[in-house]
């Protein structure tokens, strides 16, 4: 194993902790990103979609 001085220790830890604090927003950063554009994508549909009109109801009101 690598022999290290306290103070490379010290500095190695931190670093390393750094890391992967860095890494761990990275993915949380990724995931609500895909998670906003998926529920944007469906207040999107829900918003500009218009029902079928129904069987027989006639949508003009000049005959």
């Amino acid at each position: 194993m690598l022999k290290l001085s306290r103070l490379h220790q010290i500095i190695l830890s931190a670093l390393a902790t750094a890391i992967l604090f860095l890494l761990a927003l990275a993915i949380l950063g990724i995931s609500l990103f895909s998670a906003n554009r998926e529920q944007a994508g469906q207040i999107e549909e829900i918003n500009f979609t218009a029902p079928e009109p129904e069987a027989g109801f006639e949508t003009s009101a000049v005959q």
